[in-house]
């Protein structure tokens, strides 16, 4: 719930509002329970504690199209863990859905976030246009890059 109702987090977030725990519970259960719409939610963590949390959801239930969903501790945001986060995310991913493509919804004003995917090969969609201050990011279905992921202490 700290990091869902981090003050940057709700800036950067579709949603802007805060987030009650009992909408965060109810949020969490649609997910685990429509597993096939979304098969991952991976929470990276150090010996200590958690670093983020990646998301896949499914789309479309014809389409074979993905959209990542994550966010970074916010007591770890601008060290550089989530782009070695995400690339490990997306190597799993790659393994069990190889070559399907994967979107992400950014908000025009959160930089880092489109710095990161942009880092690791999602292009910007002109095609589609979801409204002004939405980024539509699109990674291809055959990906290569690869970064390890090493966790620095801190």
């Amino acid at each position: 719930m700290k990091w869902a109702n981090n003050k940057q987090t709700r800036n950067n977030s579709i949603n802007r509002s805060l987030i009650t725990k009992y909408q965060h519970k109810q949020w969490f259960a649609r997910i685990f329970n429509e597993r096939s719409r979304n098969p991952a939610l991976i929470c990276l963590k150090d010996a200590k504690e958690r670093l983020g949390v990646i998301r896949f959801t499914r789309l479309s239930d014809v389409k074979n199209d993905w959209e990542i969903h994550f966010t970074v501790n916010p007591k770890y945001r601008g060290l550089g863990f989530a782009q070695p986060m995400l690339v490990s995310a997306l190597g799993w991913f790659r393994q069990s859905k190889p070559n399907q493509p994967v979107y992400a919804h950014v908000k025009a004003l959160n930089i880092k976030s489109l710095k990161v995917l942009r880092s690791i090969g999602f292009k910007k969609e002109t095609s589609l246009r979801i409204s002004s201050d939405l980024v539509r990011l699109r990674l291809p279905g055959r990906h290569k890059r690869s970064v390890s992921l090493s966790l620095k202490k801190i």
